[in-house]
């Protein structure tokens, strides 16, 4: 097995406005493996390019699942 190096982009729907363009960097498969475990519409969070992300299900309280983002130049 050998890990391949990737780029994926993709655009989301946000419940708020940011104020710049934000760019954050992270392991594609830990945010799939988070989402995964949501049954149902999920709410992901964040700060800034440097805090960590959290996936929380909209329909359950009990399930919170943090990421956190790679370094990036």
């Amino acid at each position: 097995v050998s890990p391949t190096i990737g780029e994926n982009s993709n655009e989301l729907r946000l419940a708020s406005p940011v104020a710049e363009p934000l760019t954050i960097s992270l392991n594609a498969q830990y945010l799939v493996d988070g989402l995964g475990a949501v049954e149902g519409d999920a709410k992901v969070g964040f700060i800034d390019a440097k805090s960590p992300i959290t996936v929380e299900s909209i329909k359950k309280d009990e399930y919170l699942y943090l990421l956190m983002p790679l370094r990036s130049e």
